[in-house]
């Protein structure tokens, strides 16, 4: 499933020289005797004593400057992550699950974590990998945990290693979304399946014990065996959408293995301020009056752009939000060089991405799209917008894609079908819109059968009108 992500990802460094020796030179001193001629004798005059001697002052000597100690520089803080218990589990659909723990024992909190899982044969070669953590949070506080729940496609039945890697950054001190942690979940009480097809969860309420108002909130649960192993991590979203200072949201959790109470259970409970980081927003730069007019749209604040949650239907939740650059674009490209000189013909500045996915259970997957993705791509103007569509329709072209018809979406509108078998038979549909200096994706992806090229058109329009 997660090889569909990379299709979207398309679109979008003394001598030394002796000296001569120096020859000695012998100087003769000749002594001359100088014969004295004999006088007759005289008497002396009295001498007339001299004045006594002013003694001099003595020269007082100057202490050296002490130099001046430079000041010690102050460790920057670091991020330090490592793999900690984990395990493996096949879910209902028969699809390998990994569930586990990233320690943080840096003491900078990191973000942009990254868990990647292999499956290797007993040469070393790698057999199916997994990399889309499902229970993902935005922040691995210093000296804290980062739980993980990633599936792994086409896994065998059997392999001979795991290898799991994971990177990830120090978080930054005005980041474009900022975490919100002042948040605490309270009244958690256990809930046994309600049927045979059911697992184990967790019901609760999450308090707002901060002074700003917090969007988004992410509940992760790790549930422990009683020699505080990894046994499974559950993850859902507060009921409400927001959460006032002072207030609480009621949760409810399901595991995806475990039936009966664990021995004991974390929770971890992240969400988003409410407004981007002022900070963090960029001044607008000094408009240039161009035949087409141009939208406004800085670096940081083209989400303004993107499909919202609340243009979803019931059942989604934000899994990633991220900006993209030119360089970072062009790597993902088979030629990053040539890609990026491309970009930097048609003037692409910076874009940006959302992603959503519907909630993992087996009866939100056979029923409409299971994620949603919605990029948008700036442009310095509208010609380098046209330019830009004509290259990702032929990238989506070049996959094998099945062209549809888009009807009048902006300026100009594309749609495409990609039929795809994983674990599943998966069915992906594209539309891509250019409106002035703007490029618009539209991605639904869900199971064939499933999810209709209707489903991803209704979005579309959304994302057009966004555009206006």
């Amino acid at each position: 499933m997660k090889h569909l992500l990379a299709l979207l990802l398309v679109l979008a460094l003394v001598g030394c020289s002796s000296a001569p020796s120096e020859k000695a030179v012998q100087t003769a001193i000749a002594q001359t005797q100088v014969a004295m001629p004999t006088q007759a004798a005289t008497v002396a005059p009295t001498s007339t004593p001299l004045p006594p001697a002013v003694a001099q002052p003595t020269a007082t000597l100057k202490p050296r400057p002490t130099d001046t100690p430079r000041p010690t520089s102050t460790p920057k803080p670091q991020v330090k992550l490592e793999v900690g218990s984990y395990t493996s589990y096949r879910n209902l659909i028969g699809t390998l699950v990994f569930v586990g723990e990233i320690l943080n024992n840096g003491d900078a909190p990191a973000t942009g974590i990254q868990v990647a899982i292999s499956l290797l044969d007993s040469s070393g070669n790698v057999l199916a990998t997994g990399s889309s953590n499902l229970a993902s949070l935005r922040v691995a506080p210093a000296n804290g945990k980062y739980p993980f729940s990633i599936w792994v496609d086409k896994a065998p039945k059997e392999w001979k290693d795991i290898k799991i890697q994971v990177q990830g950054d120090p978080l930054d001190n005005n980041p474009l979304f900022p975490p919100y942690l002042d948040l605490k979940a309270d009244k958690v009480t256990g809930q046994p399946p309600e049927s045979s097809y059911g697992y184990y969860g967790l019901v609760g309420k999450i308090t707002n014990v901060g002074q700003q108002t917090a969007k988004l909130v992410h509940i992760v649960a790790v549930a422990y065996d009683k020699d505080g192993k990894v046994i499974d991590v559950g993850d859902t979203y507060s009921k409400l959408d927001q959460i006032q200072p002072g207030t609480d949201a009621p949760f409810q959790l399901e595991f995806g293995y475990i039936k009966d109470a664990p021995a004991r259970y974390e929770t971890f409970v992240q969400g988003m301020a409410n407004a981007p980081s002022a900070s963090a927003t960029p001044k607008s730069p000094t408009a240039v009056p161009t035949p087409v007019p141009t939208l406004s749209a800085g670096a940081k604040q083209l989400t303004k752009y993107t499909l919202r949650l609340d243009d979803l239907p019931t059942g989604f939740l934000l899994k990633q939000e991220e900006e993209i650059t030119p360089e970072q674009a062009a790597q993902n490209d088979p030629d990053p060089a040539a890609s990026l000189e491309e970009y930097r013909q048609q003037g692409r500045l910076f874009s940006a991405m959302v992603t959503y996915r519907k909630q993992a259970s087996l009866t939100s997957m056979l029923m409409g799209p299971i994620e949603v993705s919605s990029q948008v791509i700036e442009y310095r103007d509208a010609t380098g917008a046209k330019r830009g569509m004509t290259l990702v329709v032929d990238n989506l072209k070049s996959h094998g894609v099945k062209p549809l018809s888009a009807g009048k979406l902006g300026d100009q509108s594309a749609a495409f079908q990609y039929n795809y078998k994983d674990d599943l038979e998966l069915v992906l549909f594209s539309v891509v819109i250019q409106r002035r200096n703007l490029v618009s994706i539209v991605n639904v992806m869900g199971l064939s059968g499933g999810t209709s090229a209707d489903d991803a058109y209704k979005l579309a329009q959304t994302a057009a009108g966004r555009l206006e």
